[in-house]
């Protein structure tokens, strides 16, 4: 789970901005926490984030995903760092960008601190948490490396310190030298699913049986016009997706212990991967089915609504929510969706939530019926706001102290009384 998020000198975010996810003392929907006896602390499923267009959310969802392909998808020898510095203030250019992550991985805390530029890793400091006290794993700097009490005689960790490229970081580079250490870490952000509108996003070992399940259980729900779906094979020159997705995708596939995996975009194109007993690869492409007058007439994915396209891509992420322990974030979730397709989704994972889940759903958002302390508790609805300078800040709305539990959450953001709704002066 994510417990914090911070980040200062990206995109339109100058100053230092923070999330977080750890529980207050409000008492809403106390029921649905994840419990962590361990820290004595309180973790919460959701956080929904809302605001104006050319707000920021989306940069906030974009420093996240930067961060995960800085870690798993490490730049080349030669390339520069794609940092998104804060470009409207000149000291900000030559500034250093920095990230702050605080993350729970089987029960404990790991705190992860990223300062960077365009050409090299400025600082980068991995600590462990336990009940009683936290620890250095390491601290690294542009010039050297401090190894932490548990590996200060580690000379392979030396040796890959040393020998780590300045662009790229300590963390990614001990998992390629299969110094599995901090394997832990890099696996959450590995296996962290991040949505956005224009991305393709993969779920694997998720198998045939289980993806039709899911949206056969959910398309009649959400008033779709869908029967229900089916996979039908298909030659693998036929996939409907840019070369370059494909083939890193398959690269990675082969590689891996998955079994099985669907790769889709927000266009709707949905495709399922499996490795037969040839050791080739099976694909397998959605179909859905409805019924006429004169019986059930099977459609491309491409055919039904945008709408329907983007639920059927949801759903087998909310399906996963509930089952496997994972950290979902969606920009723009209410994309081309009815209001209440997109609250019915969320209302389902919360309504399945207990104490002992670890699952957390990130999203932003402009749908304002979404705002509302029926579905939420206020310390999970945040809100971006631009100012005057087109600098980017985040509040939630727990930390207004005039906001009460009865209080109508939807129409004090309309108001502009909470911030983040746009100033329209037509």
């Amino acid at each position: 789970m994510l417990l914090e998020f911070g980040l200062s000198n990206w995109k339109s975010f100058k100053e230092e901005n923070f999330i977080s996810t750890i529980s207050s003392r409000e008492e809403q929907h106390n029921e649905r926490r994840a419990n962590i006896p361990k820290f004595s602390m309180n973790v919460l499923p959701a956080a929904g984030i809302f605001g104006g267009n050319a707000s920021g959310k989306s940069n906030l969802i974009d420093a996240l995903y930067f961060i995960r392909n800085l870690i798993v998808d490490y730049p080349s020898i030669q390339s520069l760092i794609p940092v998104k510095k804060y470009e409207l203030d000149e000291k900000t250019r030559y500034e250093p960008t920095e990230f702050y992550l605080q993350m729970l991985i089987d029960d404990n805390i790991y705190h992860l601190t990223i300062e960077l530029d365009e050409k090299r890793i400025l600082r980068e400091k991995l600590e462990f948490e336990n009940s009683s006290r936290k620890h250095l794993l390491y601290d690294r700097d542009k010039e050297s490396i401090v190894l932490g009490k548990k590996y200060k005689d580690n000379n392979t960790l030396t040796t890959i310190a040393r020998g780590t490229r300045s662009n790229r970081l300590f963390l990614s580079n001990t998992i390629d030298q299969q110094e599995l250490e901090f394997e832990k870490v890099f696996n959450w952000f590995k296996n962290l699913i991040i949505l956005s509108p224009d991305g393709f996003q993969r779920l694997d070992n998720l198998y045939i049986e289980e993806y039709i399940c899911a949206l056969n259980e959910f398309l009649p729900l959400l008033d779709t016009g869908v029967k229900r779906v089916n996979f039908k094979q298909i030659d693998i020159n036929n996939l409907s997706m840019p070369k370059e997705i494909i083939n890193q995708f398959l690269n990675e596939f082969e590689t891996t212990n998955s079994t099985s995996a669907v790769i889709s975009g927000r266009g709707g194109i949905i495709y399922m991967f499996e490795k037969n007993e040839d050791n080739g690869i099976n694909v397998n492409e959605l179909i859905t089915i409805h019924e006429s007058a004169d019986g059930e007439v099977e459609f491309k994915i491409l055919k039904e609504s945008m709408g329907t396209r983007q639920a059927m891509e949801l759903i087998p992420l909310f399906y996963n929510l509930t089952r496997t322990p994972s950290v979902v974030i969606i920009d723009e979730i209410d994309r081309s969706l009815h209001t209440a397709m997109t609250s019915g989704l969320i209302k389902y994972f919360l309504n399945n939530y207990e104490s002992n889940s670890r699952s957390q759903l990130i999203f932003t958002s402009h749908d304002t019926n979404l705002f509302t302390q029926e579905i939420f508790r206020r310390d999970e609805l945040w809100v971006v706001e631009r100012n005057k300078y087109n600098e980017s800040n985040i509040v939630s709305v727990g930390d207004f102290k005039d906001v009460k539990k009865n209080h109508n959450l939807e129409s004090l953001y309309l108001q502009g009384r909470l911030g983040g709704t746009p100033r329209i002066n037509i």
